[in-house]
């Protein structure tokens, strides 16, 4: 299945982009889905069933709007800042950042305007990544078992491209 999709897409914030490429050797980890917008595809199709929480095209239109209102209880905001203090805690226990950085990156966090989590789309071009790095996630990981969802551990930074509509 993952060869037939010539992009997945995935939608970021610009802090997880910056804590990657500054503290991770510029590699990303990301969920991605083949389809922009699963919601607007015919009820039969494969990839209709990937569900609100994992779909690109709502991810960003959430994170813009709550960006754009200055929303300081935001949903989507606080499960970032948890996914980014959880990777940070990944990447400390596999030695890829020392105990020092690690506490920069939670500072980080903790400091943060709600501009910082502005949304990029990555738009992931599949030729350019090594298809055993696409990896179909397990149905008790997805948001819907009936969805079909991927994730990169080590996406690098010349196999995307990022989409950035101004806040």
């Amino acid at each position: 299945m993952v060869a037939q999709n010539l992009l997945f897409y995935s939608t970021n914030t610009e802090i997880a982009y910056r804590i990657n490429e500054n503290y991770y050797n510029g590699k990303h980890y990301v969920w991605c889905s083949p389809v922009f917008n699963p919601s607007i595809l015919d009820r039969y199709s494969t990839y209709s069933k990937i569900p609100r929480s994992s779909n690109p095209h709502e991810i960003y239109c959430d994170l813009r709007k709550d960006v754009i209102q200055g929303d300081r209880d935001s949903p989507k905001i606080k499960l970032n800042k948890l996914g980014l203090k959880k990777g940070a805690s990944a990447q400390l226990r596999r030695g890829v950042i020392t105990q020092e950085q690690f506490g920069s990156i939670t500072d980080l966090i903790k400091r943060a305007t709600i501009k910082d989590f502005s949304p990029y789309i990555y738009l992931i071009r599949a030729d350019l990544v090594a298809p055993a790095r696409i990896e179909q996630v397990s149905v008790n990981k997805t948001a819907n078992p009936l969805g079909i969802e991927f994730r990169i551990m080590d996406l690098d930074r010349s196999e995307f491209e990022i989409i950035e509509v101004g806040i």
